[in-house]
């Protein structure tokens, strides 16, 4: 097994436990397996596993994370809040993807993961 990458492991040690005080989010500890199996594996079916363990954890957080959300301001900023929320984790997601598809152009393939492959 090739070393664990730096790149996944904090983002996986922080998720099942974001906030002690915060209403439960299903998702967290299958995502944080999810990046965990990603960082560890450089098996392709291994990988594809991850992959699909770390999107339902993120599927089982989204609704979580939009219950916080509402109960933390007042019901008449319920909708800007919603909104707001919406708004910048579908623009995470959206730009995720086209700014790390620009680093692979510009980059090469190699500059998108911090794996290095053997010689």
């Amino acid at each position: 097994m090739q070393r664990l990458s730096w790149w996944f492991a904090p983002s996986a040690a922080g998720c099942p436990t974001c906030s002690a005080r915060s209403e439960r989010a299903p998702g967290r500890p299958l995502t944080a397996l999810g990046l965990v199996l990603i960082a560890s594996t450089p098996e392709p079916v291994a990988l594809y596993l991850s992959t699909a363990a770390l999107a339902a954890g993120v599927a089982l957080q989204y609704p979580a994370l939009i219950t916080m959300t509402v109960n933390r301001v007042p019901e008449r900023e319920r909708s800007v809040a919603v909104a707001t929320f919406t708004m910048f984790f579908d623009l995470a997601q959206g730009l995720g993807g086209a700014v790390l598809g620009q680093v692979a152009a510009l980059g090469g393939i190699r500059a998108t993961s911090p794996r290095r492959s053997a010689p």
